[in-house]
């Protein structure tokens, strides 16, 4: 971990920007050394497309968002417009206006809930990522990658993000000097 590009300074942030989010549930607490690796090869070398798979509470979108401001600040995010979360061919269909920018830099279009598109949003994705712009990176972030098209599973990595345990908690809550006479008992 003292390789690691996450170091105690961002692991305090992710965990001070979690307490401010106490409305949340505190399993936010998602910090896994085994999701190290991970992450530091998404940095290094981000994919084409990439899809994250994470539990509900995880907070894979915060993670991520974190992680690509360690690269860029060039990123847009594709929310659904719908009360029901569902993200239609309309939303998806904005990404076109940023596919065909010329970026200099890497950008990112991260999409959350990505189990949540469409069949038919899904299909104009999967014309984007198989019309590779240079410099743009897809990522798609999603409880359930078995919903996802096959297609587009097959052109992206797909990383699974682990829990912690009750003991890569423990260490965190000790590391960070947080309730520390609550987790050590005394």
């Amino acid at each position: 971990v003292s390789q690691s590009r996450y170091n105690e300074k961002f692991l305090n942030h992710l965990y001070l920007a979690n307490l401010n989010h106490m409305n949340r549930t505190l399993d936010i607490l998602f910090y896994n050394p085994s999701n190290q690796l991970h992450l530091d090869s998404f940095i290094d070398n981000p994919s084409q497309a990439t899809i994250f798979e994470a539990r509900r509470g995880f907070g894979v979108n915060e993670l991520i968002k974190q992680a690509i401001k360690s690269i860029t600040p060039q990123f847009v995010e594709i929310t659904s417009a719908t009360e029901a979360g569902a993200i239609g061919v309309d939303e998806v269909g904005a990404i076109k206006q940023f596919a065909k920018n010329k970026y200099t830099n890497k950008f990112f279009i991260i999409i959350p809930n990505a189990h949540n598109m469409t069949i038919e949003a899904q299909n104009t994705l999967l014309k984007n990522i198989e019309e590779p712009n240079m410099n743009i990176h897809y990522v798609l972030l999603s409880e359930n990658n078995n919903i996802l098209l096959p297609t587009i599973k097959s052109r992206s990595q797909i990383v699974r993000l682990d829990n912690t345990t009750a003991e890569q908690t423990k260490q965190l809550l000790i590391r960070n000097n947080v309730a520390n006479d609550i987790v050590t008992g005394k």
